[in-house]
């Protein structure tokens, strides 16, 4: 009987300790990508656009047998949303959120209505409209990716639900935050390091090195068509050249390196919109080499200011 109660006793600590093992890392990752444009149609028509979305949501990761990461959809960590101007002088706001509580939904749209506060294109809002999404989706099947030891990420997959509040019916407003997040892991997939390894950077702390060439083209259309259809319509993003961003080790602890790159490239993709600046700033845990922060910025202008931006951020929660 003392023998079955210590075998029990080493069994449970046996599959407690294995459980620990192999346990996910968990991460979140949120994007957000803000677009504008106003001026005039043959020196007379007036026209304004403005464009906001938002997506956050939690991954569980896995160590792929074929070295770094997979990563599985565990949660979402707040309400997404999209936010634009609607009709061609931009009078009306209209704001579409996602989540699983309705209620949850109308409270964050309410909010972001009430309070939009965007310089030129606040004053000239009349009108606002709340429309309400339920997420469906929550095994860890509906969406991931897998991320590498470099900072590179493939294996996308996607069969994320979605419904609007009123389905079957049909709302004639595009409504993809969560393909756009997936597609904004694209925009930066390059390598961060100067070789494979990070070993490198510990030992020569003070080297400096640059990106492959990059050209920015094939992800800015994808992820303006998600956000707005009519967008096939128009002149499609060419970067008339590639460019580089230039990588230093910006901080280097006992316990941390962090990694961060820069580029004013000032290149030119869209008429008279150029590529003004992008920042990468990846972080990892040296113990165990453990990605901690990986944060992307975007910034696409025009002379007068208009433009695009995109933000991502994969962060360690635990």
């Amino acid at each position: 009987m003392i023998l079955n109660k210590w075998f029990c006793l080493i069994f449970v600590l046996l599959m407690t300790h294995s459980v620990q093992l192999n346990a996910g890392i968990d991460y979140n990752f949120s994007y957000q990508f803000r677009g504008s444009t106003h001026g005039r149609i043959l020196l007379i028509i007036p026209f304004r656009v403005y464009y906001e979305s938002f997506a956050s949501m939690n991954f569980s990761s896995e160590k792929s047998v074929n070295g770094g990461f997979n990563f599985y959809l565990s949660d979402i960590s707040e309400s997404g949303y999209m936010m634009r101007t609607s009709g061609f002088l931009g009078k009306t706001l209209v704001a579409l959120t996602a989540d699983y509580d309705l209620k949850k939904g109308l409270k964050f749209a309410l909010h972001k209505l009430n309070h939009f506060c965007v310089p030129y294109y606040s004053k000239f809002i009349k009108r606002k409209k709340p429309f309400l999404f339920r997420i469906y989706s929550t095994k860890k099947n509906s969406m991931g990716f897998r991320r590498n030891s470099r900072g590179i990420h493939s294996h996308f997959f996607i069969d994320f639900k979605v419904r609007f509040q009123h389905h079957p019916e049909i709302l004639n407003i595009d409504f993809n935050i969560y393909k756009i997040l997936l597609e904004m892991l694209k925009i930066h997939n390059h390598s961060f390091l100067p070789g494979n390894k990070i070993e490198t950077l510990i030992m020569h702390p003070r080297q400096e090195w640059k990106s492959s060439p990059l050209d920015y083209s094939s992800y800015i259309n994808r992820v303006v068509v998600l956000a707005a259809r009519i967008m096939k319509r128009l002149k499609p993003f060419k970067q008339t050249a590639p460019f580089r961003i230039h990588y230093r080790v910006s901080d280097l602890t006992p316990s941390i390196i962090e990694v961060t790159g820069m580029s004013k490239p000032g290149v030119p993709i869209w008429g008279r919109y150029l590529i003004k600046e992008v920042i990468r700033k990846v972080r990892i845990r040296l113990k165990d080499r453990i990605l901690l922060e990986d944060t992307f910025t975007l910034t696409i202008e025009n002379p007068q200011g208009n433009g695009l931006q995109a933000r991502t951020s994969l962060q360690l929660k635990n």
